[in-house]
């Protein structure tokens, strides 16, 4: 945006012959726009002057006694070097203006009254106390909360001069005056325009403001500039903003000493200093470069303010909500009783703001960054499920928080479903019932057979590889009919594949005796090796208890050589050992797992040791 006029009226600023003594900043003193002149009536007044209380640049503040009614008032009258018909007309039109604001925040117009030489004279209402200023300059420790109700009071008189169709262009705290009660007025009207024309010429018109008005050190765009914007209500916004960042900073927004740098910060978005979120948003829009981006009043601008206010005990406990959240995320165990106190009192004071406001978008952010943050704690600690209840009651959580989340469940789910077959397969109990059918089936066959065999064998060689053939095949047909029990638990499986192996071996060697002529005896005596090292077998894979039938196994071994003529007795008697010492590893299976040590005995259950 070109700049051309703004820096016009800077540098005519900058030789005007009232600012050219002045020992303060010229910026911070008010801009005139010339007056055309206009006849002025002549009167007399009655009035009985007293000490000059103020002044400024075109007139001079004086305490007055009213005769007719023995009240004091103020009455402001030109310089006697302004005392020019133009001069005359601006000060009738700031009384005019002043007039028909009635309002508790706008200094009362009594009268215009008449000097000797004509000038006029207005008379105001006698305010004892200072300028908003001089407390801001005498202020050791600033009171932010007393400025703002203030600022509130200033904002108030603004709304009411905007309704009533009047723009104010030169709000700052010089302008503002605070009683010796506390009452708050803002005054200086001079540079007033009115936003509608009522027909008696009496009001500058904001639509024919055609020269920069105002303070530099405050001023709005739009008042450097026309082709901005016309002025309008949101000029006195951006000036409302330009005091708040005072308050804040303890500088005005365009505190500058030459045109070119002043031109160029009134259209740069301003640096608001501060920790105060909301306060500095409330600044940041008042002072929007463009009109449209402003609150679209004082009202707004006031409720703004107001709400901060209203709110101060809310904030307060969101800040201390803060150190605890801080305190919480500082703590290496998140378990630690510390931790948990700390959490559980950020929780509560972020929950406390926002039930004191509704709207506190500062603690709605930091309890919902908190809140993902305890998501985070409790995946790196393993407990999903407070974390998906957690994750459950964010309002509109991250979706990195909810991939990640989503990652760590699928891959506890497959973990889980990994364990859960891994216990179902240590578990003894599990296919108990097909085993106990198999088992038990086979050691009564084994029992019973070897009474039977041996006539049987002698007689052919067919006869010899007949039984163990036959064996071969009622294992593998109970082996196919119960797969699904018989492999569903390590077990199952180990007893399974010791029966197959040696029912295998028996059938092998039955086949070598006979194509070998080997001989029945010679089987017979080579059998029980293969039995006791199954059993032995048995021992290392099953279950340590299944020491007797692996002890009778061996000492058949023996006794088919000591005692062939008792062969077929010794060898069920053996089986029998076998029988009886599983149909007894059978039941303790059955039994809920030990809790004992590993090392006070090696049972087969692996699932009393698996993670659940």
């Amino acid at each position: 945006m070109e700049t051309t006029e703004g820096h016009r009226w800077l540098d005519a600023l900058a030789s005007n012959r009232r600012l050219g003594d002045l020992a303060t900043n010229p910026w911070r003193r008010t801009v005139v726009p010339a007056v055309s002149p206009t006849p002025v009536t002549k009167a007399v007044s009655g009035l009985e002057l007293g000490p000059v209380i103020g002044e400024g640049g075109m007139a001079v503040v004086r305490e007055a006694i009213q005769p007719q009614l023995g009240r004091g008032v103020a009455v402001k009258a030109l310089r006697p070097e302004a005392a020019t018909t133009s001069d005359a007309r601006r000060l009738l039109q700031e009384a005019w203006t002043t007039g028909a604001l009635e309002h508790p925040n706008i200094i009362p117009v009594h009268d215009i009254a008449w000097a000797a030489d004509g000038s006029p004279r207005v008379l105001l209402k006698r305010v004892r106390g200072r300028a908003w200023s001089e407390l801001l300059d005498d202020s050791g420790s600033p009171d932010l909360e007393r400025d703002l109700r203030i600022l509130l009071d200033v904002a108030r008189a603004l709304d009411f001069a905007h309704q009533a169709g009047f723009v104010h262009r030169d709000v700052k705290p010089s302008n503002v005056l605070i009683g010796e009660h506390g009452d708050v007025y803002l005054a200086d009207w001079g540079i007033a325009v009115a936003l509608h024309d009522d027909g008696t010429g009496r009001f500058p018109l904001a639509a024919e403001v055609d020269a920069m008005a105002g303070t530099p050190a405050y001023m709005a765009p739009e008042m450097v500039d026309p082709r901005v914007a016309p002025i309008g209500p949101w000029t006195d916004v951006y000036l409302l903003g330009a005091v708040l960042l005072e308050l804040m900073s303890g500088e005005p927004p365009h505190d500058v000493t030459s045109a070119a740098t002043l031109v160029t910060s009134v259209f740069a978005h301003p640096n608001i200093p501060g920790v105060d979120h909301e306060l500095r948003a409330i600044c940041a829009r008042a002072l929007a470069p463009q009109p449209a981006d402003r609150y679209v009043g004082a009202g707004a601008f006031r409720e703004a303010v107001a709400d901060y206010l209203r709110y101060s005990g809310a904030r307060a406990v969101a800040v201390r909500a803060d150190a605890s959240a801080a305190k919480w995320r500082a703590c290496a165990d998140k378990t630690s009783g510390e931790a948990e106190a700390a959490l559980a009192e950020a929780r509560f004071g972020y929950a406390a703001a926002m039930g004191a406001w509704p709207d506190y978008d500062h603690a709605a952010t930091r309890s919902r960054a908190l809140e993902c943050s305890v998501v985070a704690a409790e995946i790196e600690a393993g407990d999903l499920a407070v974390a998906r209840r957690t994750f459950n009651q964010l309002d509109d959580p991250p979706p990195s928080l909810a991939r990640r989340l989503e990652t760590v469940e699928a891959a506890r789910q497959q973990s889980q479903r990994r364990w859960q077959a891994l216990e179902t397969m240590s578990n003894t109990a599990t296919g108990q019932r097909a085993r106990t059918w198999v088992v038990g089936l086979l050691c009564t066959l084994w029992v019973v057979a070897p009474l039977f065999r041996g006539s049987l064998a002698r007689v052919t060689p067919m006869g010899i590889v007949a039984p163990y053939l036959a064996s071969v095949l009622v294992v593998g047909a109970l082996v196919f009919v119960g797969r699904a029990s018989l492999f569903d638990s390590y077990v199952n499986r180990s007893v399974t594949m010791v029966i197959c192996g040696v029912m295998g071996v028996d059938l092998l060697l039955a086949v070598m005796a006979v194509r070998y002529d080997l001989g029945f005896v010679w089987l017979r005596q080579t059998l029980p090796i293969v039995w006791a090292s199954a059993g032995a077998i048995g021992v290392g894979l099953i279950d340590r208890r299944f020491w007797p039938a692996a002890t009778a196994m061996g000492l058949l071994c023996f006794a088919v050589r000591e005692l062939p003529q008792h062969l077929d007795g010794v060898t069920a008697a053996a089986n029998a050992v076998l029988l009886v010492n599983a149909l007894w590893l059978l039941r303790s299976w059955t039994q809920p797992p030990s809790t004992e040590p590993a090392s006070s005995g090696r049972q087969m259950d692996l699932g009393a040791s698996m993670p659940t």
